[in-house]
């Protein structure tokens, strides 16, 4: 199994292991024109399993998104989501070869919310491999920049659970749909200072997470299950949208393998991302 492919499918599983989530029930402070830029950053470390041997792989990601007003309704808001740009930097201690250095860029999505940040309608991206690996995620993606407390009176200590499945798709891995079930725990601190900047905090907990898909490479076919868990903190400002936020998690997953080659490779995957909005 090719490691860039399973680098980059758990790149995209691991951008929406955690949840996120203000204490108004004002709309979001945005304009017509507006754009917010965020900077992501990544690092993990996976362990691959094939035929009794460990095959460690490290890697380093940075990511430009972009999110921006096309449209401002009296009833609802037309955005755009765009990845700039995403950087991947992989290596193994064992097999100094293997590094990689990959770069991909996405094109922007249209997306459709309600005055408060609910997404109400998305659209799909133009099937190419980025597109086809992204989308999946991207309806959690987003909604994550908006503070889904916009509608709730809270106050702090508050906690409330949600549940919500995903769906991946890599267009390397042909075939392939990685689903993605979990329920996320929510809990309101209340109003923090961060950054200079008056802020509200959401902590949140995936309590339980599965995982399964199926597809082929190779000519071998693939059945895929695992399980996982996430932790994040989150911080919205006055407008509703994400100011910063961070997360870490451990995934674990088995690959079994059918055709001229049976087996079962086991995946270990830690991981850590920050998220911070520079304009």
């Amino acid at each position: 199994m090719k490691f860039l492919n399973t680098m980059m499918m758990m790149a995209a599983i691991s951008m929406i292991t955690a949840g996120t989530a203000f204490s108004q029930t004002n709309a979001l402070g945005v304009k017509k024109g507006s754009r917010a830029t965020y900077e992501m950053s990544t690092k993990s470390d996976v362990v691959q399993t094939v035929q009794g041997q460990d095959l460690t792989v490290n890697s380093t990601g940075t990511a430009t998104l972009e999110l921006g007003v096309r449209n401002l309704a009296k009833d609802h808001i037309d955005w755009t989501f765009t990845l700039a740009k995403m950087r991947l930097v992989m290596g193994s201690p064992s097999a100094p070869s293997m590094k990689k250095d990959t770069t991909v860029r996405g094109k922007p999505m249209p997306f459709t919310t309600d005055l408060n940040g609910k997404v109400t309608a998305m659209f799909s991206p133009e099937a190419d491999q980025t597109g086809k690996m992204m989308m999946g995620l991207r309806r959690t993606s987003v909604a994550e920049f908006f503070s889904p407390a916009l509608t709730r009176t809270l106050k702090p200590g508050d906690s409330w659970e949600e549940k919500s499945t995903d769906t991946i798709e890599n267009a390397q891995l042909q075939g392939a749909k990685i689903y993605v079930e979990r329920t996320t725990k929510y809990t309101f601190d209340g109003d923090v200072d961060t950054l200079k900047a008056k802020t509200v905090r959401l902590r949140t907990e995936v309590t339980s997470m599965s995982i399964s898909g199926a597809g082929s490479i190779q000519g071998l076919k693939l059945d895929i299950h695992g399980d996982g868990t996430s932790t994040a903190t989150n911080y919205y400002t006055g407008d509703g949208l994400l100011l910063v936020s961070g997360s870490i998690g451990e995934m674990n997953m088995r690959v079994m393998t059918t055709g001229q080659v049976e087996m079962v490779i086991p995946i270990t995957y830690k991981f850590s991302s920050s998220t911070v909005r520079k304009s």
